[in-house]
């Protein structure tokens, strides 16, 4: 049995599903249920310094203009994203051109890189300039 043929009976073997299943749910919930759970379990216990956060109103306005920002950013970029992204997604799907794989990797990249760390990226290269 050549050494390939071993590797691919593992990883389709009902054991490694089942630890691979395992894995992929432990990680769910340690990376995102349990976040989840200790900041709405800290917003439920220790309501008292969240309150003295809101009600000062300094702070109010500077969370509700941040609010604003992001909505207000989220809007335009629907609004371009379907500008562009319409024509694009036409032309992708009825016309053959040079630069089309390229142009659908560009098109897949945020699918590959997170956009978490992709913004942790661009918060730690402008703030070093």
């Amino acid at each position: 049995m050549k050494r390939r043929d071993w590797l691919i009976d593992f990883v389709s073997g009902r054991g490694f599903r089942t630890g691979w299943t395992v894995f992929i749910i432990a990680f769910f919930l340690f990376f995102v249920i349990l976040p989840t759970v200790y900041v709405i379990s800290y917003v439920f216990t220790d309501w008292d310094s969240i309150t003295v956060v809101i009600g000062q109103p300094e702070t109010l306005d500077i969370i509700l203009d941040a609010v604003m920002a992001s909505f207000a950013i989220a809007g335009i970029v629907t609004v371009i994203d379907f500008l562009a992204g319409l024509p694009i997604a036409w032309m992708m799907v009825r016309k053959e051109f040079r630069g089309k794989r390229f142009l659908d990797t560009m098109i897949d990249m945020p699918l590959a890189v997170p956009t978490a760390a992709l913004g942790f990226s661009a918060a730690l290269g402008f703030s070093a300039a």
